[in-house]
């Protein structure tokens, strides 16, 4: 099932309310451009702006932001898991809503915001396929890749994990049913 969605902001909070509670629905929002990259095949997240009429006389002139979306539910729920969210933040509703895109993941696992759990899910996200091993982050010593995580392998802005610290997050990751193992690369387990 798809999460379809064309309308202003408002409207997006009272369809996000459904599925997730009203402290990951602001979080959602104000992510959701910035992890515009996580969109697969047929998705997308489009925004503008429309420009109200004014009336005669004096007026004030607000910009409505519109929104134009189409997610997978798949993909909602691991935009859900990089904003934080945990089971107490997904309703029982969003599960059932979600179906059978969903069937395969055994459960939501809160991310660790101090390690790097989230960097590797972003740079699989990233990634074409969306796989992983323990080089899905660049050497040690380079440039952080996700300046915008608390991380504590990241000093002067340089990444210092090493390739078992990599491996021992997605085993981790692994244990916690959020990824698969394919033979020597890890997937998303749904």
């Amino acid at each position: 099932m798809d999460f379809r969605f064309n309308g202003n902001e408002k409207n997006l909070r009272a369809k996000i309310s459904q599925f997730v509670d009203e402290g990951v629905i602001e979080k959602f929002i104000e992510e959701l451009e910035k992890y515009s990259f996580i969109e697969g095949e047929g998705e997308y997240i489009e925004t503008s702006y429309d420009l109200p009429e004014l009336s005669e006389g004096l007026g004030f002139l607000t910009l409505s932001k519109k929104y134009n979306i189409s997610l997978k539910m798949t993909t909602i729920a691991i935009l859900l898991a990089l904003l934080g969210a945990t089971t107490f933040g997904i309703s029982d509703k969003f599960l059932e809503w979600a179906g059978s895109d969903l069937k395969k993941m055994q459960g939501i696992y809160k991310l660790d915001d101090n390690d790097a759990d989230k960097c590797i899910l972003i740079e699989m996200l990233r990634s074409k396929p969306r796989i992983a091993d323990e080089s899905i982050l660049p050497p040690t010593n380079q440039e952080c890749i996700n300046n915008h995580l608390l991380c504590k392998y990241r000093s002067n802005d340089k990444c210092t994990i090493q390739k078992d610290e990599v491996a021992g997050i997605l085993l981790k990751l692994y244990e916690n049913n959020v990824l698969r193992k394919e033979g020597p690369h890890y997937k998303y387990n749904f």
